[in-house]
């Protein structure tokens, strides 16, 4: 079954309340994956790090604590994914 063409959107840019929840349920089901990936890094205290489509925030915040002396920036354009990481803060 496909899924609706609104629920797809929101998956690609968060908007509005659904966004909202969206971007909690995201943050859940990436987590394991989002992890393993980190671990596949192997980062280093002075390592840099830029994600691309950084959603909630999370998986940065955790490279943050690992390269905690290098540069580490985030880009994503959803303004519901900046809400996120700013009440996660």
């Amino acid at each position: 079954m496909r899924k609706p063409r609104f629920i797809a959107e929101q998956g690609r840019k968060p908007s509005g309340l659904l966004g909202q929840i969206v971007a909690r349920v995201m943050a859940k089901q990436t987590a394991d994956a989002n992890d393993f990936a980190l671990k596949l890094l192997q980062l280093r205290p002075d390592d840099a790090v830029l994600e691309i489509g950084s959603g909630h925030g999370d998986t940065l915040a955790k490279a943050a604590n690992t390269a905690s002396r290098g540069f580490l920036c985030g880009i994503d354009f959803s303004t519901v994914m900046h809400a996120s990481c700013d009440a996660s803060t």
